[in-house]
């Protein structure tokens, strides 16, 4: 029943989903790769399929033979804006091993954690498995 209800109600579903990924993705674009941020996108890329664009498609074509220099001038600068940021964003990372000087603390709880740390990875390595590995010689599970 719940899910019918929520078919029924896809263009404000579909809209909220859109105002969520706009204002939760903000000025950081990289917020977009968080699970929530990718499922509320495809629901408004959805919404902006099936409710959007069919009413720009509806729009006269004539409006746009009046103006087509503008139209054309303003394609021409979006393209040109997307190539410069894009040309732009070259920025290559050096993906160096950081080097951490951890030293082991006790813990002043009773039944602490306990936190397993790889030093000298450097993410694009086998840390991670070298993590998985440390943890099972202790016999902790890795989730």
């Amino acid at each position: 029943m719940k899910l019918r209800r929520l078919r029924d109600h896809f263009f404000i579903y579909g809209f909220l989903c859109l105002v969520w990924y706009l204002l939760r993705t903000g000025t950081k674009p990289s917020r977009a790769v968080y699970p929530c941020q990718q499922s509320a996108g495809f629901v408004a890329h959805l919404w902006t399929l099936t409710y959007a664009a069919p009413v720009l498609a509806a729009v006269e074509s004539d409006r746009f033979r009046i103006h087509w220099k503008t139209v054309v001038l303003v394609l021409l600068i979006g393209v040109g804006a997307y190539g410069y940021m894009n040309l732009n964003n070259t920025d290559d990372y050096e993906m160096s091993p950081v080097n951490l000087n951890l030293e082991p603390a006790t813990a002043t709880e009773p039944d602490p954690s306990v936190i397993y740390a790889i030093t000298g990875t450097n993410g694009a390595d086998d840390g991670v498995n070298r993590l998985i590995d440390l943890m099972d010689e202790h016999d902790q599970p890795f989730y």
